[in-house]
């Protein structure tokens, strides 16, 4: 109990156990921005270096630059696309909440005509 007779906010809390708060991309994060922005400036590095003495360029070099580039981009997607919420797993299906919003939206403009009347 809080210091007025109400509950505190930290027992109105759900408490998950850390198995369950555990996501690969919570966990291995920081490692993985790191690796991507290494593989993105060791790319953009092995790219430029034929861009600046054409005469010495390998191909080589240029495909494991692009190729570096392309890993880093991978990995940053995957760090965008996993740091947004699924909405699926915040409740129940999204067509299946829609449905209940609308049955409460016409109940209430049931019980609004009813009460003006």
């Amino acid at each position: 109990m809080g210091s007025g007779g109400y509950p505190s906010r930290a027992s109105q809390r759900m408490h998950k156990n850390l198995a369950a708060r555990a996501r690969p991309t919570r966990t291995f994060g920081g490692l993985l921005t790191f690796t991507a922005l290494l593989f993105l400036s060791c790319g953009v590095y092995l790219v430029s270096r034929p861009l600046i003495d054409p005469v010495a360029a390998h191909e080589a070099g240029m495909l494991a630059g692009a190729f570096a580039i392309a890993l880093a981009s991978i990995l940053l997607f995957y760090l965008a696309k996993s740091a947004i919420p699924r909405r699926q797993e915040q409740g129940e299906p999204r067509p299946e909440r829609m449905a209940r919003v609308e049955e409460q939206a016409t109940r209430t403009k049931s019980l609004a005509l009813e009460r003006c009347r």
